[in-house]
Order: C-alpha cells, then structure tokens, then sequence
C-alpha cells in the first residue's frame, strides 16, 4: 500500500506543480499555448465567477483543477508506460 501511496503523492505534486509552473507562464508570457492548457481550470472558474471575474480566487480554482486533471493525466500516462514495458 505504501508504494500506491508514493506513486499518488508523486503524481499529485508533479501534476501541481505542472499547474503552478503553466499559471506562471502563462503570466509572463502571455501566449495562446499557456491559456489552451489551463482550459480545464478556466472553464471551472468561469462556470463558478463568469468569465470576466478575474481575481485570486479564480487563478486558485484555477491551478487546483488544473493540478487534478494534470495529476490523472500523469497516472494514466504513467500506467500506460508499464503496461507497454511488460
């Protein structure tokens, strides 16, 4: 159970992290390729605030889905790579 345990916990800080560094981006450098990335994140707050809400609340709900979905994408991506290696 231990290792199930650290395999999640390494794919959620991977997957926040991810979601931290391409807020970041996307704040810097404000390219189209930044934005379509954190769709997932921005349609939730949009479907909370509106679209135009703007604000902190709205980058937190922002990068905590972003760092969800991103964390299950990595699981799965992860899985997928062992199941190909056997």
């Amino acid at each position: 159970m231990a290792l199930l345990q650290k395999r999640l916990l390494t794919a959620f800080a991977a997957g926040f992290g991810l979601s931290v560094l391409l807020a970041a981006l996307e704040a810097l450098r404000g390219r189209y390729v930044w934005e379509i990335l954190q769709a997932p994140g921005f349609i939730a707050g949009a479907s909370i605030w509106g679209v135009h809400s703007g604000g902190n609340r709205f980058e937190a709900v922002m990068v905590v889905v972003n760092g969800v979905v991103y964390s299950f994408l990595l699981l799965i991506a992860r899985w997928l790579v062992r199941l190909a290696q056997k």
